[in-house]
């Protein structure tokens, strides 16, 4: 957290906000900022990566054998 500006994280974030955004878009568009500033301190992508792997765990069931079940039933396009 020593080298993380959450200031200029946060005012990027904000910029990219509109009317109706989902909190999973949110999470994305903070993770998506924080992966750009990996130009400016590598502990950006640490930051953008827990961001998504959070946002991910919100969207993926609880129970693992209704994940699996629906990893099996599903069908490439």
């Amino acid at each position: 957290m020593d080298f993380i500006n959450l200031d200029v994280v946060t005012e990027k974030v904000y910029k990219g906000i509109y009317t109706g955004i989902k909190t999973s878009e949110l999470d994305t568009l903070s993770a998506e900022t924080c992966a750009y500033m990996t130009m400016v301190h590598p502990d950006y992508s640490k930051l953008a990566s827990r961001i998504e792997i959070s946002n991910l765990h919100k969207e993926t069931q609880d129970d693992y054998l209704k994940v699996v079940e629906s990893l099996d039933q599903m069908l490439d396009k």
